[in-house]
């Protein structure tokens, strides 16, 4: 169905009572349907036996729970399900962000040799896809959003004083990562292109129309300010680092792009990060907020068209370590549109093939996002 910006998707149930109904129901039928079985067999051996028959209250009672639970599951039940295709996004932050930074004059950080050196063996992956896997499509969807979309309520449950209080303004259908079986970081994203306003939620669910989420997050793609409140471990926002498939379409991913990794030290984390959810304690384990930039040696002859693009933008601006997560996944969108085939020949890249930049010398403030332009 045509949705806003020109997003083509189907309906979609969210997480929580929506997900949890049709099972519920199902397991009410099948159970109903077992009892429904015994109770007749009861009484044909009963009437084998000639004894004298009750009324079939019980059988009557099974029947009716039969029908109503068997009605509920299917009313429930989730509608046919198809990978959307997201419309295409304005362009996200100012000129002078981070996000829209080249890396390619950005000199190589004094820690990169051993920073590298203790994730060397990943592979690069991409962690977005067109196809839906074990349930899940993969990717970061976004929804767009204006004055007239509801503004809802949302109850933080995790970091209720970090995030933005809401409220938020949801759509319907609501795309949110991991559908349509949901799992993993079930992040949503609403953005607004006319008022440059982005909302974020990190485990987004709803129980019988009542939102909630472990954290938010909200930001003007006009501002250098970061996000009130967060979504990633890094404390950056997270849709300006996502690849979405109309750039890579246009050949051009013009932006730094957000990565997760199974491995980032534990308690420390580097500009523009502001915090980190890392778990290793390895000393050569690097922060989150490292900025890493595609080597010019590296060999990118095995890459499709799509990974060429991705490729291309990894060496021209480079991506952000920012989240924890299997792998060394990047950023992107869920779109039926992706050559999944193509995209996993990224996996002949690894993170050996990258270098670590220090930005320390284009910071304008800590406290921003803002960076100097190249010389």
């Amino acid at each position: 169905m045509p949705a806003a910006g020109g997003t083509v998707g189907p309906d979609v149930i969210v997480p929580g009572s929506e997900q949890v109904a049709p099972a519920f129901f199902l397991a009410v039928t099948v159970v109903a349907v077992l009892v429904l079985g015994g109770l007749l067999t009861r009484r044909h051996l009963r009437a084998r036996r000639g004894s004298v028959r009750r009324r079939p209250i019980g059988v009557s009672a099974a029947l009716a729970v039969v029908v109503l639970a068997g009605a509920a599951a299917w009313l429930t039940r989730p509608p046919p399900f198809f990978v959307p295709e997201l419309g295409a996004l304005p362009t996200l932050m100012p000129a002078d962000n981070v996000f829209r930074r080249t890396a390619t004059d950005l000199p190589v950080s004094a820690d990169s040799g051993r920073w590298i050196g203790s994730i060397s063996d990943l592979e690069l992956s991409a962690g977005f896809g067109g196809r839906v896997v074990d349930g899940v499509v993969w990717g970061i969807p976004y929804n767009f959003v204006d004055d007239a979309t509801v503004r809802r309520p949302v109850a933080i449950r995790l970091e209720p004083r970090s995030s933005f209080p809401g409220p938020y303004p949801i759509t319907d259908p609501a795309y949110i990562e991991s559908m349509p079986t949901y799992g993993f970081d079930m992040h949503y994203v609403g953005i607004d292109p006319e008022r440059s306003e982005v909302w974020e939620l990190l485990s987004t669910r709803a129980w019988f129309g009542r939102w909630e989420a472990d954290s938010g997050a909200h930001y003007s793609t006009r501002s250098n300010a970061y996000p009130v409140g967060s979504t990633i471990a890094a404390g950056l926002p997270l849709l300006p680092g996502t690849i979405t498939y109309d750039e890579v379409a246009a050949g051009d991913v013009d932006h730094v792009v957000l990565a997760a990794i199974e491995t980032t030290a534990t308690g420390s984390w580097i500009w523009p990060a502001r915090g980190t959810d890392g778990r290793s304690t390895v000393p050569e384990a690097p922060p989150q907020g490292a900025w890493l930039r595609l080597r010019e040696t590296a060999d990118l002859s095995a890459l499709g068209p799509q990974a060429t693009v991705v490729a291309d933008a990894l060496r021209t601006h480079g991506l952000i370590l920012s989240d924890t997560g299997p792998g060394f996944a990047l950023r992107g969108t869920p779109d039926r549109r992706w050559d999944d085939d193509d995209l996993a020949t990224l996996r002949t890249l690894h993170a050996s093939d990258f270098e670590v930049v220090d930005p320390s010398g284009i910071v304008v403030d800590p406290e921003q996002l803002a960076v100097r332009p190249p010389a």
